[in-house]
């Protein structure tokens, strides 16, 4: 039992490792891209938004 139990566990580990090594660079790129996004184009963005809800708003509703 304590064999059966043995192998599985590293059938686990080496498809968890494997995943793991495959993701995590995409992941790590994901997560700089979005925080420099988030930072050095955040006011162009939210503007872009503004302007596109300005030409749907209605005069009396406030602005950006």
């Amino acid at each position: 039992m304590a064999k059966v139990l043995h192998r599985e566990f590293v059938y686990i580990w080496y498809y968890f490792d494997l995943q793991l090594r495959q993701i995590f660079p995409y992941w790590v790129l994901g997560m700089v891209i979005g925080s420099a996004i988030s930072v050095f184009a955040k006011e162009r963005i939210h503007n872009m938004f503004c302007s596109l809800g300005e030409t749907v708003r209605k005069p009396h509703e406030l602005s950006c």
